[in-house]
């Protein structure tokens, strides 16, 4: 059994490699790293969330002919390759969506962290520091956090509170006081002028405050809090907003000034509508969980202003309302590498456009529209099957709520392309 000077002597050596490895990391790349201090142990981080922060922090220079996410993917592999990240799970496309950091190597990080006044870590509601330019919460101990100061230096507030410890879905509102939701649990941001970040998660939050339309700086909003129904109109004054992520939210209308702000890049939803007019997003990348309007009316729909998109993930149309519209407007986003439609027809030309040759996975709830509107088995003849082979090269996951007895004949020809492909249930013709 080692004896404690041995132990000593093994700590004093891990932390001596930790302390090398972490010297040797760029000073860009060294940022990056020491943000994964805000976050308590045995935590799995989207990649997503972890490098849009960065991203809004300024961590990622640019450089000329690449955008910042895939620069903020090269510094994450480059951490990885570093065997300071460990990746915990790839999707079906094989693209990293969570990593780790070793607990260890974690509470090297938060010492660092708080040596270097990168960040001031709470795991209780004693925030004495009104100096910090980041501030996490580590809080097990309620819902809401009574900060009695004002942080006028703050860049980023990140608070996680674990599900389960003091943020139940469900509140105790008679026995435990501490669960009442307050009308402004974020009030003490007021003050907070430079702001950048602001990522929430685990406590039960019902909105955000209007003053939050003052910090002209924020980049970045993340809040995951199942009661989150209203958002101020004042975010459309939010004119470097880059990422709104209130995925788990209850929240279905955003002032229309929103849309137009021109810095968006990521709009994650749950269920929000997608209004008819919005500006002219060319930097937006990533759309999900919307839904349209009750009716585009014509030709033209909203998604025609977001030609750069990425990732798109819509609900709640249909064919009679939205169907022309969503059809033109698909042949437009050449840069789609993710689909997932949720509609009562699903347009044709998710298979047959020519626009769409970088799609990488189709998620489709609903029966698929082709062109003649008929359930004619010539439309899924091999001919067929061979051109939607050649017009989707890169398309490797294919997910269908369900499929008729001609479709799934039609899908088995271009089934030795797709590396993953599901379909739940299948309804006759």
């Amino acid at each position: 059994m080692p004896t404690t000077e041995a132990k000593l002597s093994n700590r004093m050596t891990i932390e001596r490699i930790f302390s090398t490895s972490f010297d040797d990391l760029p000073h860009d790349l060294k940022s990056c790293f020491l943000y994964f201090a805000a976050y308590p142990t045995n935590i799995t981080h989207p990649v997503d969330q972890i490098m849009r922060m960065w991203i809004a922090e300024g961590f990622i220079k640019p450089e000329k002919g690449k955008n910042m996410e895939d620069l903020a993917q090269e510094y994450l592999k480059e951490l990885i390759s570093r065997f300071l990240v460990e990746v915990k799970y790839r999707n079906e496309c094989e693209k990293i969506e969570l990593v780790q950091v070793h607990n260890r190597l974690l509470r090297f990080l938060q010492s660092e962290a708080r040596e270097a006044s990168f960040i001031e870590i709470h795991d209780n509601t004693d925030v004495l520091a009104p100096a910090a330019r980041r501030l996490s919460i580590q809080n097990d101990s309620g819902n809401y956090i009574p900060f009695g100061n004002r942080f006028p230096k703050l860049r980023s507030f990140i608070c996680r509170v674990e599900e389960g410890e003091g943020a139940s879905a469900t509140p105790d509102l008679k026995n435990d006081p501490k669960n009442i939701p307050r009308k402004d649990p974020l009030k003490f941001l007021c003050g907070s002028k430079f702001l950048r970040v602001i990522s929430i998660g685990g406590i039960h939050l019902a909105e955000l405050p209007d003053a939050i339309g003052d910090m002209i700086h924020l980049r970045y909003i993340g809040v995951t809090s199942c009661d989150l129904e209203n958002l101020p109109s004042s975010i459309g004054r939010l004119l470097n907003l880059q990422t709104l992520d209130i995925r788990n939210s209850k929240v279905k209308i955003i002032a229309p000034k929103f849309w137009r702000i021109k810095t968006l890049r990521h709009v994650i939803a749950a269920q929000l509508q997608l209004p008819n007019s919005v500006g002219e997003l060319n930097n937006l990348q990533t759309l999900h969980g919307v839904k349209p309007a009750e009716n585009w009316g014509g030709l033209t729909c909203p998604l025609d202003m977001m030609t750069n998109l990425q990732s798109l993930e819509l609900h709640g149309f249909n064919d009679a309302n939205h169907g022309v519209a969503l059809e033109r407007a698909l042949q437009k986003l050449e840069l789609l590498g993710h689909l997932k439609l949720t509609g009562d027809k699903i347009p044709s030309s998710v298979f047959t456009a020519p626009s769409l040759r970088y799609v990488e996975s189709l998620v489709l709830d609903g029966d698929i529209k082709w062109a003649d509107n008929s359930s004619n088995t010539s439309n899924y003849s091999p001919e067929v099957a061979l051109g939607i082979c050649e017009l989707r090269p890169n398309l490797t996951m294919l997910k269908l709520n369900s499929v008729s007895k001609e479709l799934e004949e039609f899908i088995e020809k271009i089934r030795p392309h797709l590396t993953v492909y599901e379909c739940p249930t299948r309804t006759d013709a």
